[in-house]
């Protein structure tokens, strides 16, 4: 195995199978964060925190991988709302910039006005209520802190709130 360092993105070539990538990478940056299992969001946030370590992570078309879609949910709604409440989970660290804030209040407002199915506006309004429910831990979780930025908790539950009000003028109309 060889590293090799390119403007400051690291490369690993010719590993020895996936024991070099797991010892050389994993060891650095770690495992999955277990605040998004089951579910949805583990390998993105993963991929983050290789990169932010200056490894780069590369797309390869010509890989196949058969994955059965969620077998250990029993039904489609379980598994949207997860999708949703890892989503909003992922998020969380962006929303402590105000323009972000902003900036996803209001598409997401869009999208469930506009393009979002009931069942999607169902599975949205209870992914907010699951983050709001549990937003200290969760966001401590995330974070890997053990205080949270209180500009970040009031983003983050105007934004649940907000999705669940949204959700629910949507879902129950007057």
């Amino acid at each position: 195995m060889r590293c090799r360092r390119n403007a400051e993105i690291r490369v690993l070539t010719d590993a020895s199978g996936p024991d070099g990538f797991v010892g050389a990478v994993i060891e650095e940056v770690g495992l999955f964060n277990e605040v998004f299992s089951p579910g949805y969001y583990e390998d993105v946030e993963l991929c983050d925190r290789i990169r932010a370590q200056g490894w780069q992570v590369v797309f390869t078309p010509a890989a196949r991988v058969l994955h059965h879609e969620s077998p250990s949910f029993s039904d489609d709604m379980t598994r949207l709302r997860l999708a949703h409440r890892n989503r909003l989970i992922y998020l969380l660290p962006q929303l402590a910039d105000p323009k972000f804030e902003r900036n996803f209040a209001s598409a997401e407002t869009h999208f469930l006005e506009h393009h979002a199915t009931f069942e999607e506006k169902r599975a949205i309004s209870g992914a907010a209520f699951d983050l709001l429910v549990d937003l200290p831990r969760t966001t401590l979780r995330r974070l890997g802190t053990s205080r949270i930025p209180p500009a970040l908790t009031a983003a983050a539950n105007r934004v649940a709130v907000g999705l669940r009000a949204t959700c629910r003028s949507l879902l129950l109309p007057s």
